[in-house]
């Protein structure tokens, strides 16, 4: 190591101060360009400066700037082997923190933009776990990578985590299972809540609620019912929930000699009468079947307001029919 003369020692300072200076310069701008982005991000998004990508990369951006600079300012220095060694390693190891942080950050940015487009109970559940699970993923890789910077064996430490995810994994198969077919469900969504549906062994009741390992349903007699997510994902669903699924339909016959165009007025203006149909959304639609001796058969279907009550909306507008044509005097065949 030469000596340092009081003009070498200000030619240093002098240097590291403008590298440092440099560096404060650069980390502005890029702090300034990554704003910039970030608002645009949120314009185009429609969601919070903060929300973003940009913003979530800025921090660490302009600290790894400053980093890199006060580095360089370092290395200007005529240290000693052992204190550059340790300078390098202390670097490294914030460089890593540095990214750590980083991709904590886009993960956190990451949930908040999906939970915001699927604000769902569910999607808050399962995607909170996942990313937990990320984070906590990415913090253990980033202690691994600075342990191993600083010279400790992580081979081993590998390993026996290795040996332990394998003994968690066999432990908790059946959770993780379930675990899994909730981001499915999540996923594909061939439910969501809201959604009556009937599913294999007969259950049937609206989807209340999707969970990280279960799902509640409410069936029509108020029982509340618990699937095992890793059952759902395996059975076949039947969605009643679309407009279809909730049509209602009777079929019926009177007297020959019966005004088609009144007998199609009269069942129309019954069906407007129930409240259990959706008439302005989906119009009744009434059909003639056939005309022969045995009488004129006719078709009726609505589509009902509540799924639940589709049995009993059918019994009503058959009685319903049954007593205006009463009334109105045309017989039944």
């Amino acid at each position: 190591m030469e000596p340092l003369t009081p003009a070498k020692v200000a030619e240093l300072l002098i240097n590291s101060g403008l590298t440092v200076a440099g560096s404060l310069v650069v980390a502005w701008i890029a702090s300034a360009v990554l704003h910039g982005a970030a608002n645009r991000l949120a314009a185009i998004r429609r969601v919070e400066s903060h929300q973003t990508s940009a913003a979530a990369l800025r921090p660490s951006v302009c600290w790894g700037i400053l980093l890199f600079g006060g580095y360089e300012a370092f290395l200007l220095w005529p240290w000693h082997d052992t204190v550059l060694s340790i300078g390098a390693h202390v670097s490294l190891a914030l460089a890593t923190l540095l990214g750590v942080l980083a991709a904590v950050r886009l993960i956190n940015v990451a949930v908040r933009w999906y939970t915001s487009r699927e604000n769902t109970v569910h999607a808050h559940d399962i995607v909170g776990i996942l990313a937990k699970s990320a984070i906590a993923t990415v913090w253990i890789v980033g202690l691994l990578l600075t342990l191993d910077l600083f010279g400790y064996k992580i081979g081993p430490l590998l390993a026996s985590l290795g040996i332990a995810g394998a003994a968690i994994a066999l432990g908790l198969q059946d959770t993780l299972s379930s675990l899994f077919a909730g981001v499915y469900l999540m996923i594909d969504r061939p439910i969501v809540p809201g959604d009556f549906v009937r599913i294999d062994g007969g259950h049937e009741g609206i989807v209340e609620r999707i969970g990280w390992r279960n799902t509640w349903l409410h069936s029509c007699d108020g029982r509340p019912i618990v699937v095992p997510n890793v059952t759902l994902a395996k059975s076949v669903i039947s969605n009643l929930a679309a407009p279809d699924a909730r049509r209602v339909e009777i079929t019926s016959r009177v007297a020959n000699g019966t005004e088609i165009n009144r007998l199609e007025n009269l069942c129309l203006e019954v069906t407007a009468g129930l409240d259990r149909f959706l008439e302005s959304e989906y119009p009744t639609e009434f059909r003639v079947i056939d005309v022969g001796g045995a009488g004129i058969g006719f078709s009726l279907a609505a589509r009902a307001r509540e799924n639940v009550d589709r049995l009993d909306a059918e019994s009503e507008l058959r009685k319903a029919i049954y007593r205006r044509l009463s009334e109105e005097g045309i017989q039944l065949a």
